[in-house]
């Protein structure tokens, strides 16, 4: 998986849109980051790590150097997952603690 396919995934995975992104990395329009995605243009280390931010992962994570995604401490992923929980629906929220609980009893 290159850069550009994790980027995209990460982006897709947390409900961002090309726009969304682009904002968030001081981009003018969402063409960049299709660009980006595609391969078709290349980002400096300044922006791997702009990116990592903007996506909540690590840089190494976005290079292909570890596999986890990311190295959040306890208290930023409870505060992260607090954050993408806010952004869902009351709908989505309760369809997303069942799928929690599903999950849990999985184990």
């Amino acid at each position: 998986m290159t850069i550009y396919d994790r980027i995209k995934m990460l982006r897709e995975s947390q409900g961002l849109s090309q726009q969304e992104l682009a904002t968030r990395l001081g981009y003018k329009s969402r063409s960049a980051i299709n660009k980006i995605e595609l391969g078709l243009r290349d980002i400096s280390q300044s922006k791997v790590e702009a990116f990592a931010k903007a996506l909540n992962t690590t840089p190494a994570y976005l290079m292909g150097w570890e596999d986890k995604i990311s190295s959040y401490s306890d208290d930023e992923l409870d505060q992260k997952i607090i954050e993408v929980f806010n952004r869902l629906s009351e709908e989505k929220q309760k369809q997303a603690l069942d799928y929690l609980a599903f999950l849990a009893s999985q184990d």
